[in-house]
């Protein structure tokens, strides 16, 4: 897993993932089931790999971290 920074207009998203389309798929999916936000402010503007190599059992996960 990889640890990715994604931005949209709601805020930064800390998410584990294998890929940058895995990443932004797991920020909209968390965005749309808990119908945070505007639609048009859930688009992604940008994804930016932070680390090659995340675990998740070390993170906690909260509001802006998705695992």
């Amino acid at each position: 897993m990889k640890l990715y920074k994604v931005t949209n207009r709601i805020g930064d998203w800390w998410v584990t993932a294998e890929h940058p389309t895995e990443a932004e798929e797991k920020v909209i999916k968390h965005l749309d089931k808990t119908d945070y936000g505007l639609s048009k402010d859930r688009i992604v503007n940008n994804i930016e790999l932070i680390a090659t190599k995340a675990s998740d059992e070390n993170f906690i996960t909260g509001h802006f971290l998705l695992t």
